[in-house]
């Protein structure tokens, strides 16, 4: 549940987010918000939304393959990374990640390779 203060800091992001939706950070914080507060759908909303409004934040594909993996779809956690190499293929931090995702993903999620305990599309 939301409280004041989560409200709070909810309005500052949106407002943050109206004057300058091609601020990453704003888009970033206001999605961990919702995942901290079990609103995965709604951080997942804020992660797409962000990566359309600010494509280079790098931060924002890290948390759609958190939130995606801890909505239990290792397929689409390993999607987020292969957006960013696909627009950054010299990054090799992200490639690494990617290499590593089924480790884990396993070792952090619980989640097999293949595994996917949802549902619930989170990607593109």
């Amino acid at each position: 549940m939301l409280n004041e203060m989560d409200q709070k800091a909810i309005d500052h992001y949106v407002q943050a987010i109206q004057r300058d939706p091609g601020e990453g950070e704003y888009w970033s914080r206001l999605a961990r918000i919702y995942e901290f507060k079990e609103q995965p759908s709604l951080a997942v909303t804020c992660i797409n939304d962000g990566i359309r409004h600010a494509p280079e934040f790098r931060q924002l594909y890290l948390d759609g393959f958190r939130v995606a993996a801890r909505l239990g779809n290792s397929g689409t956690a390993k999607d987020y990374i292969r957006q960013w190499l696909d627009r950054h293929p010299e990054d090799r931090e992200m490639e690494g990640i990617l290499a590593g995702a089924d480790k884990l993903l396993e070792d952090e999620f619980g989640l097999k390779p293949g595994n996917s305990r949802t549902g619930e599309k989170v990607g593109k």
